[in-house]
């Protein structure tokens, strides 16, 4: 998942109530995996729950990261080449 296992830990801090609170899915515990060099690798076995058919979200979330790069505000287009309407 990374090379820095503080990171990772903390995506999981994040990650794992999520999977969890969510009851159409039946969620594993976590498999770290080895990785040279260090860092963090998990798996985890998710299945749907059976009898469940659809999941609800009740909540729509953004997410935006404090290094993310600035976005440039955007500008109206320019008009398009070509005839004009004016006789």
């Amino acid at each position: 998942m990374t090379d820095d296992s503080d990171v990772g830990e903390h995506i999981l801090e994040v990650l794992e109530p999520l999977l969890r609170s969510c009851t159409s899915l039946v969620v594993s515990e976590r498999t770290n995996l080895n990785h040279r060099g260090g860092g963090l690798r998990v798996t985890y076995e998710v299945m749907l729950n059976p009898g469940a058919t659809t999941v609800h979200v009740d909540q729509e979330v953004t997410v935006e990261r404090a290094d993310a790069p600035r976005r440039r505000p955007s500008r109206p287009a320019l008009p398009r080449a070509g005839r004009t309407l004016d006789p």
